[in-house]
């Protein structure tokens, strides 16, 4: 007598905590790259109208200059240069997963989480998948912020699961680059005032 299957036999089975992480499960980075343009369509969309209102701005002011050989030239290479932004964005974007998950998975190894087997281009997979959410959760006015901050936190989170370590060594590989701009900025803010003053 056979038997019969039951509901619970058509479920995948469980995911085990021990188990070697499975996400991202593709290889390359065709995938997340276009997962991440894909989610980036919003903005792509907010960045064309604010570079043609703006373009249309500098036109105008051009235009009204035309008796002068630079407001011609303005009105002329103006949307030469933000078509051209427009079209560079997947490029940037695909550059940014480059940049963004190799300083976390070096970051990552300053703190000691590296994991032998997984290698950079796994963490640079998974910060193009959680990235891909996360700017369009910074769209959210007055919360873009904390979106973000609270994004690389899972960022963090996420490194740190991929390569089983200590969940406060991811999120401490994701916040250095951002310390450190931080840092850097606060310098050039007082050295400023220090060399004006060196200077008289």
């Amino acid at each position: 007598m056979s038997e019969t299957p039951g509901p619970h036999d058509a479920l995948p089975p469980a995911i085990q905590l021990d188990e070697p992480p499975r996400v991202p499960a593709t290889e390359g980075l065709g995938a997340p790259w276009r997962f991440l343009m894909l989610m980036s369509v919003p903005v792509f969309l907010i960045m064309a109208l604010l570079f043609f209102f703006v373009g249309m701005g500098i036109m105008l002011a051009a235009l009204e200059q035309t008796g002068k050989g630079d407001g011609k030239a303005v009105a002329a290479i103006m949307p030469v240069i933000f078509g051209a932004i427009l079209l560079l964005m997947p490029l940037f974007a695909f550059l940014g997963m480059i940049i963004g998950g190799a300083l976390n998975h070096f970051f990552l190894w300053m703190w000691g989480g590296l994991k032998p087997g997984v290698g950079t281009g796994q963490s640079i997979r998974a910060y193009g998948y959680a990235s891909a959410f996360i700017q369009v959760g910074a769209l959210i006015p007055y919360l873009g912020f904390l979106v973000q901050i609270a994004g690389m936190v899972v960022i963090g989170m996420g490194l740190a699961r991929m390569h089983k370590t200590d969940t406060w060594r991811g999120i401490c590989a994701v916040l250095t680059p951002l310390i450190l701009l931080c840092c850097c900025g606060l310098l050039a803010i007082l050295a400023v005032p220090a060399l004006i003053a060196a200077g008289r």
